[in-house]
């Protein structure tokens, strides 16, 4: 049997029970594992794999005949969809759960007549890794949190407990400068009178408990972590809540390259990072994340920081300065996978990113109600707006789209 008789259909199908069989010429798929890089400066990188990544498929495919414009529109209104589309890879006639993150429609009508094209993003997606009803599912996260920091302040303690008088100084000094951290971008958020008053009392705590830390080591750890994932619910507002957490993962990935902070410092305080990114990540909706793109890259930015932290940590074990617990290694896991499930149901939510590219001039309202199919005049506006803003157009493209521009809308 030759290679083309193994080439079946390139099919696409909604939840809705649409299904779309396409034509296409060459395909692509790139997968990024999972994977850990040791440097050593005598001999080769020693490369740990820790999990298969998923699958993306930057394809390009298409209809054509008489009816490609109309089968193209049917196409384009069935990926509107907020759920994920079952697609059917013509080669290895396997089938993957995508999201389409973006994608470029181009109805070439003079050098390809009778064929749309359309080059589309797909990422493969998952679930929760396990079954939770959706209204409980942050509530799991957050158990599974409340977990984690138990774990990690019991952990604390019993290493605490062996360290000699130099190493004890070293972790309450750098313990000081962690609450004096967390105190300085926290307080540079504004928050409800009560909240602040709340996040306040928890500072004054903490500061009370790292000075008698030899007597206090599990209160304080217990206390310091809530410290810092403290601002995932108490800021009003979700995008300071991720904002705050960015300026939070970058002060301990600073603190991560210095030499002299103490492991049991860092990895304290990185884990409970971890924990407030997860919790700011899932609080957040369409109104913060625009596209889709943005969620996995949020759900990204989560996954690679558990690596670092995983990294830092395992480097720390073979220097004998830190010992990590299996119980804290699988917390860690499990908040990434749990976070990354979470925000793949919040993309099903937010908005695609659509580029056309036009192949002739277009009248600037009659083209955006064309794409979003405004229902009232009030709709139409802000969406003329929105289109008008995010293409960054003025002057004469205000009255008359120029042809041969890409456009994107958000839809």
């Amino acid at each position: 049997m030759a290679w083309t008789d193994r080439v079946h259909d390139a099919v696409i199908e909604t939840q809705a029970g649409d299904r779309f069989v396409f034509e296409f010429r060459d395909l692509e798929a790139k997968r990024d594992d999972n994977t850990n890089v040791f440097n050593f400066s005598n001999r080769k990188d020693y490369v740990q794999k820790t999990a298969k990544g998923s699958e993306i498929f930057p394809h390009t495919l298409y209809f054509s005949g008489t009816e490609c414009d109309t089968m193209a529109d049917a196409f384009e209104l069935a990926i509107a969809d907020n759920r994920p589309i079952i697609y059917t890879h013509p080669l290895r006639q396997t089938t993957y759960n995508v999201h389409v993150l973006s994608f470029v429609r181009n109805d070439n009508l003079v050098s390809s007549a009778n064929e749309v094209a359309f080059s589309l993003l797909m990422h493969e997606t998952q679930e929760l890794d396990e079954v939770v009803a959706p209204e409980n599912e942050n509530r799991y996260i957050d158990n599974t949190n409340n977990e984690f920091i138990i774990y990690n302040a019991v952990a604390f303690k019993e290493q605490f407990s062996n360290k000699v008088a130099d190493g004890i100084r070293k972790v309450k000094a750098g313990m000081n400068k962690a609450v004096a951290a967390v105190s300085k971008v926290a307080y540079a958020y504004e928050y409800a009178t009560d909240i602040l008053a709340e996040l306040q009392g928890i500072a004054l705590t903490a500061e009370n408990l790292v000075n008698t830390i030899e007597t206090s080591a599990e209160s304080f750890a217990s206390v310091q972590q809530g410290f810092i994932s403290f601002s995932a619910k108490g800021l009003s507002s979700a995008k300071d809540r991720i904002l705050f957490y960015d300026e939070m993962k970058e002060w301990i990935e600073g603190w991560m390259d210095d030499p002299d902070q103490d492991p049991l410092v860092i990895a304290l305080n990185a884990s409970a990072v971890l924990s407030g990114i997860v919790l700011a990540s899932i609080s957040a909706d369409s109104s913060v994340y625009k596209t889709k793109t943005s969620v996995f890259e949020q759900s990204e930015k989560i996954f690679l920081f558990n690596e670092k932290i995983t990294e830092y940590i395992e480097n720390a074990e073979s220097e004998g300065t830190y010992v990590d617990t299996p119980d804290q290694a699988e917390y860690r896991e499990q908040l990434t996978r749990s976070a990354a499930g979470k925000l793949s149901q919040i993309a099903f939510k937010t908005k695609q990113e659509r580029i056309y590219v036009l192949n002739r001039y277009a009248e600037m309202y009659s083209f955006v109600y064309s794409k979003t199919q405004s229902k009232t005049g009030a709709e139409l506006d802000d969406n003329v707006d929105e289109f008008i803003r995010v293409n960054g157009l003025g002057g004469q493209d205000l009255y008359e789209i120029p042809k041969n521009r890409a456009l994107r809308f958000y839809i």
